[in-house]
């Protein structure tokens, strides 16, 4: 599903600004996804929707050395409704609970593809949502901590 919704957008950081919402790589910086999940994190790639709707940022963080690691990811979209973050929760592809005090409303999702289990935390602030991705079973509290940075940047950027 990632890489089809990547095929479909276009690698232009400008159109972000057009819908005025903020680059998902400047939500989340690398210090921050250090100090949460540990190891290097690289710079992260920028992809943006052509019409400013989605901007999304993919990091590498190598944990340990010999180059393991995770990926870990950040969507941001709007104008993004509280039905829209409903349905996004009806469609979800592993088992949801909703994560409280976070956002207007939020929910985590832990799903399995394959071998691999991984962990999303969505959250839905005014007219954004927001989706953290990390493909590794991690659970949900790091996610939590990495959308309470997310949420700040948020803040400061609507000012």
């Amino acid at each position: 599903m990632v890489v089809a919704l990547l095929i479909v957008l276009a690698n232009s950081p400008s159109a972000s600004s057009a819908a005025g919402l903020p680059s998902a790589c400047a939500l989340l910086n690398p210090v921050q996804l250090q100090s949460v999940l540990g190891g290097t994190v690289d710079t992260g790639d920028l992809t943006a929707a052509p019409n400013g709707a989605e901007t999304i940022c993919e990091w590498t963080v190598v944990t340990s050395g010999n180059g393991n690691g995770l990926s870990a990811q950040l969507d941001v979209k709007t104008p993004f409704t509280s039905k829209d973050f409903k349905q996004q929760r009806q469609i979800a592809r592993g088992s949801t609970r909703t994560v409280k005090h976070l956002g207007d409303s939020a929910f985590s999702e832990r799903a399995k593809v394959g071998l691999q289990v991984y962990d999303d935390l969505w959250v839905h602030q005014g007219t954004t949502a927001f989706r953290l991705e990390v493909l590794k079973d991690l659970g949900s509290t790091p996610l939590t901590r990495l959308a309470r940075m997310v949420l700040a940047h948020l803040a400061t950027a609507a000012r």
